[in-house]
């Protein structure tokens, strides 16, 4: 299943990512990081997020400085409902995609009568969302 991963850069903008299934995503400040946060108190490489399958994801901590969910640190943690999980003092908001619940807007539309996103997809009744 899809994953979204959204956090509040430092100059106040939302960012999002849309994670996909097949591969390792590393979420770090770094350059070579999948997704990059450009925070001092974010590690060159804090994290992982691995699918593992069409059920859940898997969230590492890779860093130095710890990673916190709930108050607690955590090493590893099964990503199978929205989870809040700090880097540093950066807030990820993580929220799992089942596949059944969206269907992607795209410039041609997905087939669906409307194309418009906040409508229902024709052929799964799932809203239309822009990415």
């Amino acid at each position: 299943m899809p994953l979204q991963i959204a956090y509040t850069q430092t100059d106040g903008s939302v960012c999002e990512h849309m994670l996909f299934e097949g591969r390792q995503y590393r979420i770090g400040r770094s350059g070579d990081a999948d997704i990059t946060i450009a925070h001092p108190q974010v590690s060159r490489l804090h994290a992982c997020l691995q699918a593992q399958n069409d059920a859940h994801w898997t969230f590492s901590d890779t860093s130095s400085t710890g990673c916190f969910a709930h108050g607690k640190a955590i090493s590893n943690l099964m990503i199978n409902q929205v989870y809040t999980i700090l880097l540093g003092p950066v807030a990820c908001q993580l929220t799992p995609w089942p596949h059944k619940t969206w269907c992607v807007w795209i410039a041609k539309g997905c087939g669906a009568k409307s194309s418009s996103p906040g409508t229902l997809c024709s052929y799964s009744n799932a809203p239309i969302v822009r990415l």
